[in-house]
C-alpha cells in the first residue's frame, strides 16, 4: 500500500510541477525523498525567479569529499537553522561567520556565492 501511495504521489507531484512549473514544490518533495529531479529555474507569472542561495548550493551535494564546496553543501543542508530563502550577501556571511560548523568556511561560501552570482545575474 505504501509503495502505491509513493507512486502516486510522486506522478502527481510531476504533474503539478509540469503545469504549474512550481520550484518550492520541487525542493520539498526532493527533500522528502520522493523528487529526485532539481530544476534549474522558477516561474510565477511568466517570469523567471532567481533561486535562493540555499537551493542553489544544494546542487553540489553528494559531489567529492575533497571539495569544500560539497562539504559546505553537505554541512548547509544538515543545518536546520540555515536561512533558507536568503539571497541576500550580509545575512549569509553574518550566519557563516557566527553559527556555522567547520565545513562552512568562507573560502567556500565566496566559490558558491560567485558561482550563484554569474548563474543568476542579469
Amino acid at each position: 500500500m505504501f509503495f502505491f501511495f509513493r507512486f502516486s504521489f510522486f506522478a502527481i507531484s510531476q504533474i503539478i510541477h509540469h503545469f504549474l512549473k512550481n520550484q518550492y514544490l520541487t525542493i520539498l518533495l526532493q527533500e522528502w525523498g520522493i523528487y529526485t529531479i532539481y530544476c534549474e529555474k522558477m516561474y510565477k507569472g511568466g517570469e523567471i525567479l532567481k533561486k535562493s542561495f540555499y537551493h542553489f548550493a544544494l546542487t553540489f551535494r553528494g559531489g567529492e569529499w575533497s571539495d569544500e564546496k560539497v562539504r559546505f553543501a553537505e554541512s548547509m543542508f544538515l543545518d536546520h537553522a540555515f536561512p533558507k530563502m536568503s539571497d541576500s550577501f550580509d545575512e549569509l556571511t553574518n550566519y557563516i561567520e557566527f553559527q556555522s560548523d567547520e565545513y562552512m568556511t568562507i573560502g567556500a561560501f565566496d566559490q558558491l556565492w560567485n558561482l550563484y552570482e554569474n548563474k543568476f545575474s542579469v
